[in-house]
């Protein structure tokens, strides 16, 4: 919806839904973001989508991609990440919704712990704001 709102193209990701744990890839510009900085390079997330940001909106920020998508993570502005990832999603939740919808049978699922920090790292600066 952000990359929608600011004038980025969103439409069905080509190649097929991402489901399941994969890997996602910090870009550069990562290292000196106020949410991402700190993360490892490399990091496990639940993906499940399937539409994409085609094209990001003129001046965001490419902060992490995946391999099949381009851009897993942004930033607009000084204070608004988009992602693609699912940072709220347990391993379990993550099961639960592979197998409800019969996803990939190569489909795996593991803990990710780096992506869900970012739910609190993302709470701790909204206080800190105060």
């Amino acid at each position: 919806m952000l990359a929608h709102a600011f004038g980025g193209q969103v439409d069905d990701l080509p190649g097929g839904p991402e489901v399941g744990t994969h890997a996602v890839r910090l870009a550069p510009e990562a290292g000196q973001d106020a949410l991402f900085a700190g993360l490892p390079a490399q990091f496990p997330a639940q993906l499940v989508h399937y539409q994409s940001v085609l094209r990001l909106p003129q001046r965001a920020v490419l902060l992490a991609r995946s391999a099949m998508e381009p851009h897993q993570a942004f930033r607009v502005g000084g204070c608004g990440w988009g992602v693609q990832f699912h940072p709220e999603f347990s391993a379990q939740a993550m099961q639960a919704y592979v197998d409800h919808v019969n996803g990939p049978h190569d489909a795996t699922v593991s803990a990710t712990p780096d992506a869900a920090s970012l739910l609190g790292r993302f709470a701790a600066m909204v206080a800190a704001r105060d």
